[in-house]
């Protein structure tokens, strides 16, 4: 059955948007919550699979950024974007309340591109200044001068993990953007809460999977 609550929007029973939306998006947002987790805590960061630290943390951040990207997806709509797709962008932007002042952090493309064309970046970095690029973790136990390095030379390391701040530092097309973890995670809990009050009134319309 659709949902026919003031406000929402569907199409026919047959399309239950709000439930495919809803439980995709609350799927990502857990995905997020569970990587911040584990890149807070380092509570596996001895894990045999893991040749060291910075492995850990690259693999965690990475699966952070590529959830950002997904939930990013279901908002964001572009000019090329075909008419279906932007009617149920538009449909999800309303009915869970999403724009860019709310929500900043869940906005930003540069985010989810960073690990998408991580290669295009690098190699802009190797080109244009013989640096490196890659990943770089800042923490407690990093030589001072690789410390200082890492923050005064940025435009040479396009994605940096600085445990020290609770941020991730990304550079892309010679900008700076610096991603608060702890803001970030608010953001998160904070559409969570909608989306799973959502998800609650279209159970009716989607068949349980998990």
């Amino acid at each position: 059955m659709p949902i026919v609550n003031n406000g929402l929007y569907i199409e026919t029973e047959d399309k239950p948007y709000e439930a495919e939306s809803a439980y995709y998006i609350d799927f990502q947002i857990t995905s997020a919550l569970y990587s911040l987790e584990k890149i807070c805590s380092n509570s596996e960061i001895n894990h045999p699979l893991f040749k060291n630290k910075y492995q850990y943390y690259h693999y965690y951040c990475d699966h952070l950024i590529f959830s950002l990207g997904q939930i990013s997806s279901r908002f964001s709509i572009t000019d090329k974007e075909k008419e279906h797709i932007r009617k149920r962008k538009e449909a999800n932007i309303r009915n869970f309340s999403f724009s860019e002042d709310k929500y900043p952090m869940l906005s930003k493309r540069m985010v989810r591109n960073t690990i998408e064309h991580i290669d295009e970046h690098n190699q802009k970095v190797i080109t244009k200044y013989r640096g490196v690029g890659g990943f770089n973790v800042i923490d407690n136990e990093i030589d001072e001068k690789v410390r200082q390095a890492l923050i005064n030379k940025r435009h040479l390391h396009p994605y940096t993990l600085n445990l020290i701040t609770n941020e991730l530092w990304i550079m892309r097309n010679e900008e700076e953007y610096d991603l608060d973890l702890i803001a970030l995670k608010n953001e998160l809990l904070m559409l969570q809460k909608d989306v799973r009050n959502l998800l609650s009134l279209a159970t009716d319309m989607f068949t349980k999977g998990e």
